[in-house]
């Protein structure tokens, strides 16, 4: 079996297990129980999440990322565990990068009636200059909106792999503004 067909294998395992994790976890039978919910001391029992949560489904989300790649990044929310983004940017001065990611809420971190959306998923980088290179990552995000404004911002780390042309470590680091529509 070719190398770029077991990572394949790879990534879409990693995609369905992220996506089958983070459905179950909101999925408790216990009304006490707010599976994927954190508060710093405090019970979960103790926090009116109803009241904390932005309902952000169906909403899109366009802005500026600055890092692995620095460009413009496009994210959908089809429903609060599942969102799809796109970035079109520079990898370095010489590269252009296309990319996309599929992210699933893991836990809503709450600080202070603020809710943190900690997400992962696996992203798929294009990437131009000398050869046309392709990277596959898993991302791990960290991300805020605001409820008086309609803002999004966000941290995100990601490691993997490049798969073609040849077969090394690959690595992703952003962080960005998003105004939310």
């Amino acid at each position: 079996m070719k190398k770029s067909a077991l990572l394949m294998i790879i990534f879409l395992l990693t995609a369905s297990l992220t996506a089958v994790y983070a459905e179950s976890s909101y999925r408790s039978q216990d009304a006490n129980i707010q599976p994927g919910k954190l508060e710093a001391g405090k019970s979960n029992k103790d926090i009116n999440l109803d009241k904390l949560e932005e309902k952000l489904e169906g909403k899109g989300k366009i802005g500026l990322s600055l890092g692995y790649p620095t460009g413009i990044t496009f994210g959908y929310q089809m429903t609060n565990l599942i969102e799809f983004n796109a970035v079109l940017g520079l990898y370095s001065f010489d590269e252009l990068a296309l990319g996309g990611n599929a992210l699933f809420t893991l836990a809503d971190i709450v600080i202070k009636d603020n809710v943190f959306p900690l997400s992962f998923g696996p992203a798929v980088y294009l990437r131009t200059g000398d050869k046309l290179r392709t990277d596959v990552l898993g991302v791990l995000r960290l991300e805020h909106t605001f409820a008086d404004e309609p803002l999004n911002v966000y941290i995100e780390v990601g490691a993997g792999l490049e798969v073609t042309p040849d077969t090394g470590f690959s690595g992703s680091g952003a962080i960005g503004i998003r105004y939310v529509f």
